[in-house]
């Protein structure tokens, strides 16, 4: 979890991380810190994260914006694979593969997952619904 605790904001990075089996989220970045917070941002890449009970990556936020960018990165056997959540939640992902989640990937109410249609989501229970756009 990402996540500020005062007035700042966070930036993560990381890169060829496995987050497995956890009771919770692998990777969450998490815009709900201290009134006053700035944005959490976070980039993710060369990442897995499987076998989480909750969510394989997630910005979530009600607060100040939480995004999260996914590059080259495989999210596997979670409940959902990639979440954008809360009511300011955004997550990028790109050449990145989603598969064998309950959910591959799903955004909540105005939240934006958006695929640059350079991923492979299939074999998941449910895919998911999401936004593409092409590469820039």
């Amino acid at each position: 979890i990402s996540k500020p605790t005062a007035a700042g904001s966070v930036r993560l990075m990381m890169d060829q991380v496995r987050t497995l089996h956890n009771g919770a989220d692998g990777v969450m970045v998490n815009g709900n810190g201290a009134s006053g917070g700035g944005p959490t941002k976070g980039s993710i890449r060369n990442c897995e994260s499987a076998s989480n009970a909750a969510d394989g990556f997630v910005a979530f936020s009600n607060g100040p914006v939480a995004q999260l960018m996914i590059d080259t990165s495989g999210a596997f056997n979670n409940n959902i694979g990639i979440h954008a959540a809360g009511s300011v939640g955004t997550v990028r992902f790109t050449r990145s593969t989603v598969t064998a989640n309950t959910v591959g990937v799903q955004q909540d109410g105005v939240n934006t997952a958006l695929s640059y249609m350079t991923n492979s989501v299939d074999g998941n229970a449910t895919d998911g619904t999401f936004a593409t756009t092409p590469q820039k």
